[in-house]
């Protein structure tokens, strides 16, 4: 996503969301961490608290934001087939 210079954007119980800044320079506050963190291009920041984080461009930007899968293993019934030509 593009974000010019000085626009903000806002995200909501963002515990474990990433942040990758493309181009441009990010400024990224996260609610309850006294830290603030700027990404330069080829960077990237992992939101650790679950309240509001707010990441504003400091110039015109690209940035990229995504929330990790959680997938769950399920045990398997029954031996898999063998790939054909397979040798024992």
């Amino acid at each position: 996503m593009e974000l010019e210079q000085g626009r903000v954007l806002r995200l909501g119980r963002a515990a474990d969301v990433v942040i990758g800044c493309l181009r441009g320079t990010l400024w990224i506050t996260e609610e309850g961490d006294p830290i603030d963190h700027f990404l330069g291009a080829g960077r990237r920041h992992r939101v650790r608290g679950r309240g509001l984080v707010v990441a504003e461009a400091l110039q015109d930007s690209s940035l990229w934001v995504c929330r990790p899968v959680r997938v769950r293993a399920e045990p398997m019934l029954r031996r898999p087939a063998p790939f054909a030509g397979a040798r024992p």
